[in-house]
């Protein structure tokens, strides 16, 4: 999400999402972040007023903010392994292995998974 926030400005999330994206170094995802970029567009444009015009130039400027994604086949057997472990959803595991696979934090407004994992995340906001 911490993309979509830096994409399309549509959260108060918005300022530290750009801070986030502008200051790092590199930016790694799961190749599943544009299956689920392409949903948050969608519910975006259905229910919070984004014109498909900006949703369609958002999925264009993606490739642009990140460094490149990782195949989920890389990750899936952690993904899984920490979803049954922790009780968290395998779609959310799937960044918590990246992070683990690149020994780095993943950054996230998620509280849950904050909780759930924080060895290996840390908050958006300070």
């Amino acid at each position: 999400m911490v993309v979509a926030y830096a994409l399309l400005g549509q959260a108060d999330l918005h300022d530290e999402s750009i801070r986030l994206v502008r200051n790092a170094d590199d930016l790694w995802a799961p190749e599943s972040l544009r299956a689920e970029l392409v949903n948050v567009l969608w519910l975006w444009v259905r229910h919070r007023g984004v014109e498909p015009a900006d949703a369609r130039e958002a999925l264009r400027d993606v490739d642009s903010m990140l460094t490149g994604f990782v195949p989920i086949a890389d990750l899936w057997e952690a993904a899984l392994e920490l979803a049954l472990s922790r009780d968290h959803s395998p779609y959310d595991t799937l960044f918590v292995a990246l992070a683990m696979a690149r020994a780095t934090k993943l950054v996230t407004a998620d509280e849950k998974l904050l909780r759930r994992f924080p060895e290996w995340t840390r908050p958006l906001r300070s």
